[in-house]
């Protein structure tokens, strides 16, 4: 004979889809610093780029190769903007401001819902993506110039 689990009731319910939004957002602070970080760096590599670049007398295929490393480090500084950039959508708190008073108190009287879990998870994939593609740019980016530099020292 089989038996069935009893369902979980709605609390217990409520408690776990808490506890996975408390990691959910744990993540996401987690991403946006890491974002915030790889964009300070990004942004200073650019800037001594082009604060360098100019003076300097390079052959064409230093140059030329720079000049890709340079555009992979553009490329990565506007993902990692796009990463920190505010999302406001969804169903959590920015659609607050646009509910009655009624619709508030009864969305926030319903608890958690699944919606809004789901709704952050897929903040968070996002958000991670983009700073994995962005660490992708950075790396290619970092490599080329290297390779630039080697070249500009044996032509």
């Amino acid at each position: 004979m089989a038996t069935t689990a009893p369902a979980p009731s709605h609390d217990r319910t409520q408690d776990r889809i808490a506890a996975t939004l408390t990691s959910l957002q744990s993540d996401l602070a987690r991403a946006e610093g890491k974002a915030s970080l790889l964009l300070a760096l990004s942004g200073a590599v650019l800037v001594a780029l082009v604060s360098t670049v100019k003076d300097l007398h390079l052959p064409a295929p230093a140059v030329a190769i720079g000049a890709v490393g340079g555009a992979a480090l553009l490329a990565a500084t506007v993902l990692l903007l796009l990463a920190v950039r505010p999302d406001l959508g969804g169903p959590g708190w920015p659609s607050w401001s646009r509910m009655s008073r009624e619709e508030l108190n009864d969305c926030l009287a319903m608890g958690y819902r699944v919606e809004h879990l789901r709704y952050m998870a897929a903040l968070a994939r996002r958000k991670f993506l983009l700073l994995r593609v962005a660490v992708d740019c950075l790396l290619g980016g970092l490599g080329l110039l290297a390779a630039a530099v080697v070249l500009s020292w044996t032509l």
